[in-house]
């Protein structure tokens, strides 16, 4: 890890501990040694590399010169509050698509049970073609 800023190594996925990426906005943590906490950077990539620096109350980009300086993170804070806050972020409920089927289809076989066991008709399903 490096002196608490971003260096090109590090931009180009080097050193970083973890990424978290969806679109074009990229969150990378780096845990500073000693100091018990996060620096984080958020990245927004296009056509340019932007670091996302916080100015008052906004998140205003930069864009990042491939030049080898040194950028410094969009937030530093206490590694115990970040991870909270990670851990808050996350919605727990949501589910991979794979459980997801997997509970329909096993919902569909259960209710085929019930079906047998109620005497119902089985529904059956047409195709449009």
């Amino acid at each position: 890890m490096s002196s608490g800023k971003l260096t090109p190594e590090e931009k180009k996925g080097g050193k970083d501990k973890m990424r978290f990426q969806s679109e074009n906005w990229e969150v990378i943590e780096k845990e500073a040694f000693g100091s018990f906490s996060v620096q984080v950077y958020l990245v927004y990539r296009d056509s340019k590399i932007n670091l996302a620096h916080i100015e008052g109350s906004r998140i205003v980009l930069s864009e990042v010169k491939e030049s080898g300086e040194e950028q410094e993170p969009t937030f530093e804070m206490p590694l115990d509050a970040w991870r909270a806050l990670k851990s808050a972020m996350v919605d727990k409920k949501v589910k991979d698509i794979k459980e997801v089927d997997a509970e329909l289809k096993a919902t569909k076989y259960h209710l085929e049970d019930l079906r047998d066991l109620l005497k119902l008709p089985k529904i059956v399903k047409q195709n449009d073609n």
